[in-house]
């Protein structure tokens, strides 16, 4: 099948084309961005200065040359200054992860990168950056540069998904583009023609509808928005006159759904990138009869389009396949059989593709080449042809009819999809033993991906968070699976083969879909995004835009998950502070669009330099330097160990943790003010065996006299891991005490589960002779940075206000002191699974959190012991809500002081008032709590006593962490360690069942043992009173 159409400027060079409109019509619009109008003349004078610019920086013909910039006038320039010097484009989301850009660049072999401004930062080469004012610009008057050009020289690079893992460049000629603009053209392209400018950058389509318009004499409609609405194209039409427009098919068939009536002014509408739903082209063409619609099919392989059909009632009369048609002009179209012969019409073949829309090739990868691009003889002549993988018809009358996939390859939403790309990312996530990715399918389209996967036996702690930020850090958001699930094993069919159809029902059977209710789930833009996060965090299919996170059953540690996950993807931090005052989808989407239109950038860190201490961390370090025999700030880590454990291989993985994390070799000293210094050479990782003992009693009395010894934090001695063996009788040892303790310098309760993730697969690949090398841990300096990202600038004044108003004047907790002779105890209860349940419902109830109703009933105990009606509360507050922070080793954690006011007359009436105190301190948390003392604390105080509060609770949201060592058993001994920094502190610690454990701690030297032991009841009693209202 071929369209011999003449030729005309489908057999010139896109840039030459360009000049010849330019020169014709010089003062026509060309483009429209902002409201703002740049003509031909200007663009094609600018693109001549840009492209005197790029050969002066060393760009010549045959070059490919990245652009890493938003849509913009720039960006159209500095492409037309690519293709006069005689080089490939490549335009590359700058949205997309760094590493990911990285790799493409390198893979084009490029002599520079071309960025906007905001990007340009961090490549390894040159970068090129273009006047970001085109008329200046083109005021210059710089000479053409005349650089010989051909119709098959590449023009540009679209990167599609590879099925290796590997993206595959395709490289797209001149001839490939300018041959759908000829005077045969799919469209009327010409003078008077607007098009919007919509479609992913790395995309083909992106040069259907940029160059159908300035290869014709149109313009150009450059969107910021990621996608188009509904509301977006009315807009359009309106102030802009736009009348022909691409749509993918998921997005039309949502056009069709929301508003029919948004199509009104539009002239020519080409649909494709997938597979058309009948049902609603034909409510589109009742409604619409006068607009010109055409179904368009075509690989990149093809430049854009390889056929096209106009669509007619007749084609809707039964419902059946919308036919793809007849192919553009200079095209060859040919359904093949497995020897690559003709079929006969009506027979299933594969499609293949012939003529000057034919690419030459992937770039840097001949075998790819070479495999799907082949020579083949048909009707006596040989021919080259670009084998698809596609299957189909054609007719008795000539007509194209798409009838599938031969290989896994899926469009989803437009965008080409190799699920083994996909899989071989996965399959890189450490702990991953097998993946299968299967497309999800509905009304005939694809709609998403479904990742499931095994993990090793070793790596039961490889979470579906773990794998998607993974994903997140390589490949696009439209790689990246909507749904991914950890299975026990995979559905087999009764041949051996896997069960698609069951794994999907096993998968999307699980309790917590995470699949969000945006219908731009898959998008980039913000509201999407924040309701992806939302989906996921809480694993609920639909989400209110309207309604609180919390009253959707979120709590703090989601909280912190959501505010980690929105940046993510968004790449804006979300202070905690904001998600308490602003809790829904539709808030937080304002708040994070307006953040990143702000100048507003947090400070970068030096990565080499030494790096300023958080408050917390200052205190830790002169605490300290106070005593340096002080070991009140160690966190310790206890397991028990059984089976084949291989002390020598742990010692190797604690150098590679040591080696890998800054914060565990970093030297804490005072240089002018509290910094961390990395040292060029980090000292040793202290590891050490001790000898053995008779039974597990010896063994975790010598392990905790190991571990209780200082630790000089001054010399990047900031933890020590010690192992004590069991060996019975003086024979092999049976067992192992194991145990780690770090400085709450460089450690907190939220880098347990890290660091022992870290060590479990550190000690595999030891095991299997070799160091670690996953991706590395985030530097201190990013870190750092991250937590400070993570506050809310915009209100600090407004913030520091309320704390100085709320806490001045504060009195003391009454805390009685010990009797002459007391003895000490141990205080803690237990709150069962029904009744935290009970707890957790209540806090929904009141869009809040069992953080706030703990403290409350917390609060209201005191008052009932105590008499008093007025004090404070200290809380330790974990600020990792920043995608650098989320998963560090570090300490980065803050207190938060709350001023009580509870009734203390036995009933629960003045809760609520407490919970919404505790709202009103958290949305303020992002002072640094040394900055409130200073604000608040009374100078006349007690200074033997905290000069705000007396007392500090701490929910431990953070599960036991997991250690998991090759051919043993482990289990978490949690330290029974009662002793406080503060006169009375209280821990609320989740079991396993559901339930919870609540433990006191006090000190001895200033708080009566009886006093603690009244509280411990008193708040065992509110809690049950709580839950069984």
């Amino acid at each position: 099948m071929t369209d011999p159409s003449s030729h005309g400027d489908s057999a010139g060079v896109i840039h030459e084309i360009f000049r010849r409109r330019a020169a014709e019509r010089p003062d026509a619009t060309a483009l429209v961005h902002r409201g703002a109008s740049v003509s031909y003349a200007t663009l094609d004078r600018a693109s001549d200065a840009f492209a005197a610019e790029l050969a002066r920086a060393g760009v010549g013909a045959g070059d490919i040359v990245p652009l890493v910039m938003p849509r913009s006038p720039q960006l159209v320039a500095a492409i037309l200054a690519v293709l006069k010097l005689g080089a490939a484009y490549a335009a590359l989301d700058p949205r997309w992860p760094r590493p990911r850009l990285a790799e493409l660049v390198d893979m084009a072999s490029a002599p520079l990168v071309a960025a906007a401004p905001e990007h340009a930062d961090g490549w390894s080469g040159p970068v090129w950056t273009p006047d970001a004012d085109l008329a200046r610009a083109a005021a210059t008057d710089t000479p053409p540069i005349v650089s010989p050009s051909r119709e098959t020289d590449t023009c540009c690079v679209f990167f599609t998904s590879g099925s290796t893992g590997r993206p595959k460049g395709v490289m797209s000629p001149h001839s490939g583009t300018v041959r759908l603009f000829a005077p045969a053209r799919i469209i009327d392209v010409g003078p008077g023609t607007v098009v919007p400018q919509a479609a992913a950058l790395p995309w083909d389509i992106m040069s259907l509808e940029l160059w159908s318009v300035l290869l014709g004499g149109g313009t150009s409609v450059l969107i910021d928005e990621p996608y188009l609405t509904v509301d977006g194209l009315r807009d359009l039409v309106r102030r802009d006159g736009v009348n022909t427009l691409w749509l993918t098919a998921s997005l039309f068939n949502m056009f069709v759904e929301e508003d029919l009536g948004c199509f009104l002014g539009v002239r020519q509408l080409l649909v494709g990138g997938e597979r058309l739903s009948p049902p609603h082209i034909t409510s589109f063409v009742q409604a619409h009869p006068g607009i010109t619609l055409l179904n368009g099919y075509g690989p990149a392989e093809s430049a854009i389009l390889t056929t096209t059909h106009r669509i007619t009632p007749a084609d809707c009369a039964d419902g059946a396949e919308i036919p793809v048609g007849r192919p553009v002009d200079r095209t060859e179209v040919f359904v093949l059989d497995a020897e690559l012969r003709r079929c006969p019409p009506g027979s299933t073949g594969e499609i293949c593709i012939a003529g000057a829309g034919l690419a030459n090739g992937y770039l840097a990868n001949p075998e790819q080449t070479a495999e799907s691009f082949v020579e083949v003889r048909v009707d006596g002549a040989t021919r080259r042809v670009y084998r698809t993988g596609d299957l189909g018809c054609l007719d008795d009358d000539g007509v194209l009819h798409y009838l599938g996939r031969e290989d896994r390859q899926v469009k989803v939403r437009g965008q080409r999809i190799e699920p083994g790309e996909i899989e071989a990312h996965v399959a890189q996530v450490p702990g991953i033993r097998r993946c299968a990715i299967v497309p999800r399918l509905e009304n005939g389209s694809y709609v998403g991906m479904i990742a499931a996967y095994t993990v090793a036996e070793d790596a039961s702690h490889v979470s579906e968070d773990d794998v998607r930020a993974a994903l997140l850090e390589r490949l696009p958001a439209y790689l990246v699976p909507d749904v991914i699930r950890a299975v026990d094993a995979f559905p087999l069919t009764n041949n051996g083969k896997l069960d698609s159809a069951a794994l999907i029902t096993m998968v999307t059977a699980q309790k917590t879909p995470r699949a969000a209710s945006s219908p731009y789930a898959q998008d980039d833009s913000v509201p999407s995004l924040v309701a992806r996060a939302f989906s996921e965090i809480l694993g609920v299919r639909e989400v209110p835009f309207g309604t609180s996170f919390f009253e959707l059953g979120g709590n703090s540690l989601d909280g912190a998950r959501l505010c980690a996950r929105i940046g993510v993807y968004t790449k804006v931090s979300v202070p905690a502070s904001v998600l308490i005052t602003q809790p829904t989808v539709r808030e937080l989407a304002d708040w994070v669009a307006a953040r990143a239109a702000s100048d507003e950038r947090p400070e970068q860190l030096p990565a080499d330099g030494p790096l300023p201490l958080l408050s917390t961390q200052s205190g830790f370090l002169f605490d300290q330097q106070s005593n340096p025999r002080d070991t009140s700030a160690h966190c310790v880590l206890v397991w028990r160990v059984t089976g084949g454990f291989d002390p020598e291989a742990f010692r190797a993985a604690v150098a590679d943790v040591h080696r890998r994390h800054e914060s565990l070799h970093a030297a804490y000293v005072f240089d002018r003010r509290p910094v961390a210094k990395l040292p060029a050479l980090p000292a040793p990782a202290d590891f050490r065996v001790h000898a053995p003992v008779a039974d597990e009693h010896q063994a975790l009395d010598a392990l905790h006299a190991a571990l209780l010894r200082p630790l000089d934090i001054g010399k990047g001695n900031t933890w020590r891991c010690v192992v004590v063996p069991v060996a019975a009788g003086g024979g092999a040892a049976r067992s192992w005490a194991l145990g780690v303790v770090v400085h709450h310098i460089a450690f907190d309760g939220s880098s347990e589960q890290p660091l022992a993730g870290e060590l479990s697969e550190a000690y595999a690949a030891r095991l299997r002779g070799r160091p670690l090398d996953t991706a590395p841990p985030a530097s201190l300096a990013k870190v750092l940075t991250g937590y400070h990202a993570q506050r809310n600038r915009a209100t600090l004044q407004r913030q520091r206000e309320y704390w100085r108003e709320e806490l001045s004047g504060v009195p003391p907790l009454s805390v009685p002191g010990p009797p002459e002779s007391s003895n000490e105890g141990s205080f803690s209860f237990r709150v069962t699974a029904v009744e935290v349940a009970s707890l957790d419902r209540a806090a929904q109830a009141m869009g809040s959190t069992r953080f706030a109703v703990l403290l409350s009933a917390y609060a209201e105990a005191l008052a009932k012991v105590t008499g008093d009606r007025d004090f404070a509360v200290g809380a330790p507050v974990a600020k990792r809500y920043h995608p650098d922070t989320a998963e560090a080793i570090s300490c980065l954690i803050d207190v938060v002081c709350f001023r009580m006011r509870p009734t203390g007359d036995g009933t629960l009436d003045g809760l609520p008032r407490l919970v919404a105190g505790v709202h009103s301190g958290l949305a303020a948390q992002d002072v640094p709590f040394e900055e409130v003392v200073g604000l608040a604390a009374d100078p006349a105080r007690d200074r033997r006593r905290h000069p705000l509060f007396q007392t500090l609770f701490a929910l431990q949201n953070v599960p036991a962490p997991e250690l998991a060592l090759d051919g043993c058993a482990v289990e978490y001994v949690r330290p029974q360690d009662t002793t406080a920094l503060h006169e009375l502190e209280v821990e609320v610690w989740p079991g396993q069942d559901g339930g919870a454990e609540v433990v006191f701690g006090y000190r001895p030297e200033t708080t009566a043992a009886g006093f603690v032991a009244d509280v411990t009841k008193e708040f065992q009693a509110t809690l049950r009173l709580f839950a069984t209202r």
